[in-house]
């Protein structure tokens, strides 16, 4: 049990935050994962700063660079996706198996909302980075 749940950390965790040059994911795994993340973020830690700084990023984004405007709205609908299906069923996209993980998170369990904490600080560093 413990070995299978470090292998999934170590999976979600290179998946989730390697750069994108350097990603096992393309962009829309990016946006499903971290929708997911958002979604999980918003219902164990009562926080929403993936998502608002998400929007700020795309919004400038679309107003700096216009022609990017549909691809942009293009990956907002994969990171919707990722949330609601983190929502529903407390799963995160695993861009690596180009699956969603098997693993349900607990809002409960210690090591889960330790894993939700480390994995929305460190997507939400990356976005406000940008």
């Amino acid at each position: 049990m413990k070995t299978n749940l470090r292998t999934i950390c170590l999976t979600l965790l290179i998946t989730f935050f390697v750069q994108p040059a350097a990603s096992q994911g393309t962009m829309v795994d990016q946006y499903r994962q971290m929708g997911g993340v958002a979604a999980l973020a918003e219902m164990c830690l009562n926080q929403k700063r993936i998502e608002s700084q998400l929007f700020k990023s795309v919004g400038m984004s679309v107003y700096n660079n216009p022609g990017m405007g549909r691809t942009l709205f293009q990956l907002m609908a994969f990171y919707f996706e990722g949330y609601q299906t983190a929502k529903e069923k407390r799963v995160v996209w695993n861009g690596t198996q180009q699956k969603y993980n098997n693993k349900r998170f607990s809002c409960k369990s210690q090591s889960d909302l330790s894993i939700i904490k480390k994995f929305e600080a460190q997507m939400f560093g990356k976005l406000a980075a940008k």
